[in-house]
């Protein structure tokens, strides 16, 4: 399950995802004795996802819809990805949260085939603005 600004992308599927977290603090300083005191403000979950398009003019359209969406400078954007386990380790459910796109990448295939551009998988970086723990 995947979706950006409550659009789901029926044409597309996710091929690749590589989560990563930052624990975060706010401003934390070490003591005369060189012992580092933490005000941590928590655990922000961050992806990686692969993206790609099913070789059809509908696949097509709606990987152009979702590059634009977000190649577009804007604040944040709401995601609902997988999430693999609750706190108990053990539940498969799914996150939503407010992140901000750094980067997406994407090589095209073929250039005009039949009046349509044909791209491969690309790859999109989403942070969490949203503290998850």
């Amino acid at each position: 399950m995947f979706s950006i600004d409550g659009v789901t992308y029926p044409h597309l599927r996710v091929t690749g995802f590589e989560q990563s977290f930052e624990v975060l603090d706010k401003d934390s300083k070490r003591s005369l004795a060189g012992n580092l005191n933490r005000n941590i403000i928590g655990t922000y979950y961050n992806y990686k996802i692969k993206i790609a398009p099913e070789k059809s003019l509908a696949g097509m359209q709606e990987y152009s819809k979702l590059w634009w969406v977000c190649s577009t400078p804007q604040d944040s954007h709401t995601l609902v990805v997988p999430m693999d386990c609750d706190s108990s380790g053990g539940v498969h459910t799914t996150r939503t949260f407010k992140a901000y796109i750094t980067s997406g990448k994407r090589g095209m295939e073929k250039y005009n085939y039949n009046g349509t551009d044909y791209w491969g998988a690309g790859e999109f970086t989403f942070i969490s603005m949203d503290k998850a723990r």
